[in-house]
């Protein structure tokens, strides 16, 4: 099938790339050009909200760098992240300590027939 897309290559890079997978002709014709308006760095705190009406929009917003972590920390994709991250370092650390015990029983092993064999009286 031969299908026209019609938006800018930045919004449309990841359908065009599906359905070029799925062996469709992608003719890209961009009926926009979106360009970042030149403006000075926002402050938010001179603001109570945001409202965004595309993702163009959000790409060219300028922030104060004091700003920055506020809006990291309100993207539900970072969120995810962040608590894949956190679940994944657990996982990790149980993995490890486990391993140091699997590590330590041969010593474990041979302490406990060493002692056996001292209350025995064979040693």
């Amino acid at each position: 099938m031969n299908i026209i897309i019609t938006r800018p290559l930045i919004d449309s890079e990841d359908l065009m790339g599906k359905l070029l997978s799925l062996g469709h002709k992608i003719i890209h014709v961009p009926t926009l050009k979106i360009s970042k308006a030149e403006l000075d760095p926002i402050d938010s705190e001179k603001y109570n909200a945001f409202i965004f009406t595309s993702a163009n929009a959000i790409r060219s917003l300028k922030l104060l760098k004091q700003d920055v972590d506020k809006y990291l920390k309100s993207d539900d994709e970072i969120i995810k992240l962040e608590q894949k991250v956190t679940y994944i370092s657990s996982v990790v650390d149980y993995l490890d300590r486990t391993i140091k015990l699997i590590s330590n029983r041969g010593f474990q092993i041979k302490n406990a027939i060493d002692w056996q064999k001292f209350t025995s009286g064979v040693v």
